[in-house]
């Protein structure tokens, strides 16, 4: 929001050894996704978020350029 972003819920979490600790990353991603594309915002796809979330290749020096090619691909696709 006005080029800052929010944590929005932080109050569920589970180890990362947990079993189904990735279907719960996708899980709350698509959650994610649906409420900001009920408010007419372009998203990107759950698996797109999802493989942002967990690439280790992004670091701080180029977080900047990994969230602009995620906005750009979001703006590519109709808003749902």
């Amino acid at each position: 929001h006005d080029g800052n972003a929010h944590v929005i819920d932080v109050s569920q979490s589970v180890d990362l050894d947990h079993p189904r600790c990735l279907d719960f990353l996708r899980e709350d991603l698509l959650h994610l996704g649906q409420f900001f594309a009920k408010a007419k915002v372009a998203v990107p796809t759950v698996r797109e978020m999802f493989d942002f979330v967990t690439d280790p290749a992004i670091t701080p020096a180029n977080i900047d350029a990994c969230l602009e090619a995620l906005n750009t691909s979001a703006l590519a696709r109709e808003v749902r």
